[in-house]
């Protein structure tokens, strides 16, 4: 069963402004500093797996109904059969959900960085891809955020923060749990609240606050 630490990290909604516009500067000659910069948009406004969104094809998305659907997930793997210890990529045929597959629905930011991306790996195959249009590996995107962390002067995470941080946005909204889970590919909602138990907490008592004030 899919469990995740209850004791999760979120950014508030100033680091992640101050990630995101980071995430999509450039050098004074216009060049990108980040190719994939815009990852980082997507993934704090769909909530998905980094392993989701890299086998993400363009057929994937619908900009039109302004959705993505998410399919497959990616593990990547130290490849035991290998000489040099190298990795591989293991590809799920389904997500966690029981169904399989899920369909996330696109915030603007989210189009907006998608049509940034068009613009680069419009000829490939993979939303996000290398120049060549190959599979990028998670471990260049991790290492591509750390690097964004750091210039924002923001402690060091994973990129699983992202995720983290877009379920922890919508119970700030008054998103019910139910709906929160189903966004997230989670197969129970007893795994989102688990993992999210302390931030639905903090909400309700902040309900409770108030009504406290209305009375």
């Amino acid at each position: 069963m899919e469990r995740e630490k209850s004791d999760v990290k979120c950014f508030s909604e100033d680091e992640l402004q101050r990630i995101e516009a980071e995430a999509v500067k450039c050098y004074n000659n216009g060049k990108r500093i980040y190719r994939m910069g815009e990852i980082v948009i997507f993934l704090a406004d769909t909530g998905l797996r980094i392993g989701e969104a890299l086998t993400l094809e363009w057929t994937n998305i619908n900009f039109k109904k302004k959705t993505v659907t998410v399919r497959q997930n990616m593990v990547f793997v130290k490849d035991r059969k290998s000489t040099d210890k190298s990795y591989k990529y293991i590809k799920q045929c389904s997500t966690k959900t029981k169904k399989g597959s899920r369909i996330v629905p696109l915030t603007a930011a989210a189009i907006r960085a998608l049509m940034s991306l068009k613009g680069i790996n419009g000829s490939t195959k993979y939303v996000f891809a290398t120049s060549t249009g190959k599979r990028i590996y998670p471990r260049n995107i991790d290492r591509m955020f750390r690097g964004i962390l750091k210039k924002c002067g923001i402690k060091g995470t994973g990129v699983h923060t992202l995720r983290h941080t877009f379920a922890s946005r919508l119970f700030a909204k008054g998103v019910d749990v139910k709906t929160v889970s189903e966004l997230l590919g989670h197969s129970e909602v007893g795994i989102t609240y688990d993992t999210y138990i302390h931030i639905i907490q903090e909400q309700q008592a902040a309900a409770v606050d108030v009504l406290e004030n209305v009375l």
